[in-house]
């Protein structure tokens, strides 16, 4: 076992090393991380305010320190657009990415803003355009770094973080501006709004933020990202909701391709299971609840890249929440005194 931990851990480390600019966060429930996935998702919903968590562990049956990745959120769609149809969302939300023997750690804080032209008769289609503005901290725990100078040959052991070859330390932590923009569509099509379809496409790092860990002059590559998805009504009570996620970064794509299908018991409560497939990596299942304006869900990666020989194919478990609240006024009326004539 401790053969294969480290087998592990050393292929991860690689990795990270070779690719570190090619690789970004993920989620298997994408959807519920809308401000991470698209800047335009930001308040296209009907209701006062949303908000929202998701939580990501990955690796942690195999290593100690497991990547580790929490994000929440609140949005809300606060003005009316320049017309009657159009509105105007602005949102919150924070990430920390964690990962590996050295604490290696992203975390974005920051806000987005996103305008929506509602459309069409009923605005059944509503296009958005969003923006997205954080500060990109990176950080890394240097005093865990193992260098030639600390081996000690009396306990055949490191050290760790005696070493005075700061050189190769690098910087401890970097924080940068870091920029984002996506566009997202909607609507619903055929009878009695049976098939709700959305899509969109997003781009992050599109300052080129350095990435100065390293003291070079190095920078984040773009990210671009498209997602679709629809909800078909295939009766009053089965629902089918296929969901696509694409990224690309420095060449290196991932896709990740969901069917879900739910059941309702009420009509305002519905369980739902999905299967779905990362590309090369992983596949996954999701278990979700939502009733009324809350939605949760759960879900687990089972591992079947070459890593599946030290990880025994146990990949990401993930847990997500969002909740919608709708806070209207009912609209009041004067009493009316009917007087009666004799």
């Amino acid at each position: 076992m401790r053969f294969k931990t480290l087998l592990l851990i050393l292929t991860i480390i690689a990795t990270m090393g070779t690719t570190s600019q090619a690789q970004d966060f993920h989620f298997t429930q994408f959807d519920m991380a809308p401000q991470t996935l698209n800047p335009a998702l930001t308040g296209n919903y009907l209701g006062t305010f949303r908000l929202g968590a998701i939580y990501r562990d990955q690796w942690g049956s195999v290593i100690s320190n497991s990547f580790r990745t929490p994000s929440a959120y609140i949005d809300a769609p606060i003005i009316q657009g320049f017309r009657k149809s159009d509105w105007v969302g602005v949102g919150l939300s924070f990430l920390s990415d964690k990962s590996g023997v050295y604490e290696f750690q992203n975390q974005v804080m920051g806000g987005s803003i996103a305008y929506h032209l509602g459309l069409g008769q009923d605005n059944k289609t509503v296009v958005s355009l969003g923006a997205q503005f954080n500060t990109l901290q990176r950080r890394v725990d240097i005093s865990q770094f193992n260098a030639a100078d600390t081996w000690d040959p009396a306990t055949g052991q490191f050290n760790t973080g005696t070493s005075t070859d700061v050189s190769i330390l690098g910087i401890e932590q970097n924080s940068v501006m870091d920029i984002g923009a996506g566009l997202s569509f909607k609507t619903v099509v055929g009878e009695n709004d049976k098939v709700r379809i959305n899509a969109g496409v997003s781009a992050f790092h599109l300052n080129a933020p350095q990435d100065a860990l390293s003291g070079a002059e190095d920078v984040l590559p773009i990210r671009m990202v498209g997602h679709a998805g629809a909800d078909i009504d295939l009766n009053s009570k089965l629902v089918l909701s296929p969901k696509v996620f694409y990224q690309t970064i420095a060449g290196v794509p991932e896709t990740n391709v969901v069917a879900m299908i739910g059941y309702k018991l009420k009509d305002n409560f519905m369980i739902q299971y999905g299967q779905g497939y990362r590309v090369g990596d992983a596949t996954n299942c999701i278990l979700a609840v939502q009733y009324d304006q809350l939605r949760a869900g759960v879900s687990y990666d089972i591992n079947i890249s070459d890593l599946n020989t030290v990880s025994n194919s146990q990949g990401g478990f993930e847990i997500a929440i969002s909740y919608i609240a709708k806070i209207f006024n009912e609209p009041k009326s004067d009493p009316v005194i009917i007087c009666p004539r004799f």
